[in-house]
């Protein structure tokens, strides 16, 4: 019972932070340098690459390695973020509320790692 409820909360998880992200991404797309980068290409594009390998590996395969290295990039690169943003030499792009959003989705990496943890334990 309790691996298939966080199954299904994983998963919501995973298509909301999907969606977000991607709003995140067009607007990098339309306005760019919405983002930090990383090397030349903005971290947003990166993040959404990884939710959506995430999201793949989660639905469509039995091996959790797979979600677990997806979320776990994702999990650096917003530590990163969110220790540039607090330690002020880099800026991560705020939500309407005027959070980073570094600081958001390191909680959504940590709170997918430790549903999927849940799930296949």
């Amino acid at each position: 019972m309790v691996h298939k409820l966080c199954y299904w909360l994983v998963l919501g998880l995973l298509l909301f932070v999907i969606y977000a992200t991607s709003q995140l991404a067009f607007l990098e797309w339309t306005q760019p340098q919405s983002c930090p980068l990383i090397g030349p290409i903005p971290a947003c594009y990166l993040v959404l690459f990884c939710f959506i390998g995430a999201l793949i590996s989660h639905v469509f395969t039995k091996n959790s390695w797979w979600f677990f290295g997806f979320v776990s990039i994702v999990a650096l690169i917003a530590s990163i973020g969110t220790f540039g943003q607090i330690f002020d030499f880099l800026q991560c792009p705020r939500s309407s509320s005027g959070i980073p959003m570094c600081f958001l989705s390191l909680a959504f990496c940590l709170s997918l790692l430790i549903g999927k943890w849940f799930q296949v334990r």
